[in-house]
């Protein structure tokens, strides 16, 4: 089931979106201007990765990722031109139909 998102036209900060994640990955497109990007669910653990063989839709990896525990957000630096290594992220949960919010930011710190 692809679920892909893309947040790349967003060019006013700060910026929070709420989507669903599932246990398969949703791939995000990230806004070229956000410096920082944080994420997190109030109920279920979210999983991110930046590894950029992941597909949307398909099945979770098992490494290569970070994990935000329920009610919690963490926070990434996503860097800016030759500094920034990707414009997507991978998403998933340990639970189908995870309410995620995403908030991105154009200052980091």
């Amino acid at each position: 089931k692809k679920m892909a998102i893309d947040y790349s036209t967003i060019n006013l900060f700060p910026e929070a979106k709420t989507f669903t994640a599932e246990v398969t990955i949703t791939q995000i497109t990230l806004p070229g201007n956000a410096k920082k990007m944080t994420i997190g669910a109030e109920v279920n653990k979210t999983y991110v990765s930046f590894t950029s063989s992941l597909v949307d839709g398909a099945v979770a990896p098992t490494e290569d990722y970070t994990f935000i525990p329920s009610g919690v957000i963490w926070e990434c630096n996503l860097g800016l031109g030759t500094t920034r290594k990707k414009t997507t992220a991978f998403v998933w949960s340990d639970t189908a139909s995870n309410k995620t919010t995403v908030v991105f930011e154009n200052q980091s710190g």
